[in-house]
């Protein structure tokens, strides 16, 4: 995996907030667009993993950011998924970056943002990935 600090980010960029139940995304197309996805809900592992592929294909992605969380069963998670999207994605950048109090921060977002109670539910793990994607490229 190529370091940050050595490599000038491609664009467009997926982040991706992976998770037991729910997988968040968000994408931006240079250092200004940015858009929260839709989350992707856990059936299979595998399935998750050939959705963020199709979404790499679909958006044209060059660059992936995956939080890395300190400890847990996700940390292998984010590991396979990293390795996954190398083997299948010709050219495409993978980094996996620290997704410390991403959450935390997600929801403090869409409290100030008057998200309701269910639409932070439901998208937490999405603007969690827009935390991951705002923290890797500050």
């Amino acid at each position: 995996m190529p370091d940050k600090k050595t490599s000038k980010v491609k664009f467009p960029l997926l982040a991706v907030d992976l998770g037991l139940k729910t997988t968040g995304l968000a994408w931006a197309s240079n250092q200004v667009a940015v858009e929260v996805l839709k989350p992707i809900k856990m059936d299979k592992t595998q399935q998750v993993f050939s959705q963020v592929l199709d979404l790499v294909k679909s958006l044209k992605i060059k660059t992936v950011v995956i939080g890395r969380p300190e400890q847990g069963e996700v940390v292998y998670w984010a590991k396979q998924l990293s390795g996954y999207l190398e083997d299948k994605a010709t050219g495409l950048e993978v980094f996996l970056h620290p997704e410390t109090l991403s959450s935390q921060k997600a929801w403090t977002l869409m409290s100030r943002l008057d998200y309701s109670f269910k639409a932070k539910k439901e998208l937490n793990d999405s603007f969690a990935a827009l935390e991951i994607l705002k923290d890797f490229l500050a």
